[in-house]
């Protein structure tokens, strides 16, 4: 039996005890100021005005992570951010307003640009065939969502 396992050398040893509960302390602040320091990286990267300014080398690596002003918010922030990304699938979902049609129309239709009416160019939205929706009436989506660190 080693002397850090025997509990007579800890009874014995008054400075052992302290010795625990500050490497114990230290380990829990260590963790702690880990999670902030994670929270507020992931706010970081999540801010606009980050992924403007380094979008260009977010595309390759990740970039410089300047110091965060305001330490407690950006920590609060990532902490709110980062539940919101991994509960999605706990969150309520909104109310869904369906209206009866009344006869079902099962032909696929094709989905297309919107034309922009000065150029007659597509604008880079896209029209959802009306039918197809839950309210019956057409939807504009947006075609500009961005995967990986630079969306």
């Amino acid at each position: 039996m080693t002397a850090s396992q025997d509990p007579s050398v800890v009874a014995r040893c008054p400075y052992a005890a302290v010795g625990v509960a500050v490497g114990v302390l230290l380990v829990l602040v260590v963790a702690t100021r880990f999670i902030e320091v994670l929270f507020t990286v992931y706010a970081l990267l999540h801010h606009p005005r980050y992924r403007e300014r380094y979008d260009g080398n977010l595309k390759r690596h990740l970039s410089h992570l300047p110091y965060a002003p305001d330490f407690g918010a950006f920590v609060d922030a990532g902490e709110q951010l980062a539940d919101l990304h991994v509960g999605y699938e706990d969150a309520e979902p909104d109310p869904l307003d369906e209206k009866e049609t009344g006869q079902l129309e099962w032909r696929v239709e094709k989905m297309r640009w919107r034309q922009n009416k000065p150029a007659g160019k597509p604008d880079g939205l896209v029209f959802v065939a009306e039918s197809k929706t839950p309210d019956g009436e057409g939807v504009a989506v947006g075609h500009e969502q961005r995967q990986g660190l630079a969306a």
